[in-house]
């Protein structure tokens, strides 16, 4: 069975290759830069509208990696 997790580095990969520090996406998204910093290190996980954001500004359909179980 396949299962999907949100995974904080695809998070980190986008943001830097959009050149975005954390201040920079967080405005664009709404959140605190802090949130931004806690979603990539998978300290805490993005509600479903900050991740659709998240996904728009960063030009991706998601972040989460769908893995075997």
């Amino acid at each position: 069975m396949k299962t999907l997790k949100y995974n904080g580095d695809n998070l980190k990969e986008r943001r830097l290759k959009k050149k975005l520090r954390h201040i920079d996406l967080a405005k664009k998204v709404g959140v605190s830069s802090r949130s931004i910093n806690r979603y990539e290190h998978e300290y805490g996980y993005p509600p479903s509208n900050t991740l659709k954001k998240l996904g728009k500004v960063l030009k991706v359909n998601w972040l989460i990696n769908c893995e075997e179980e």
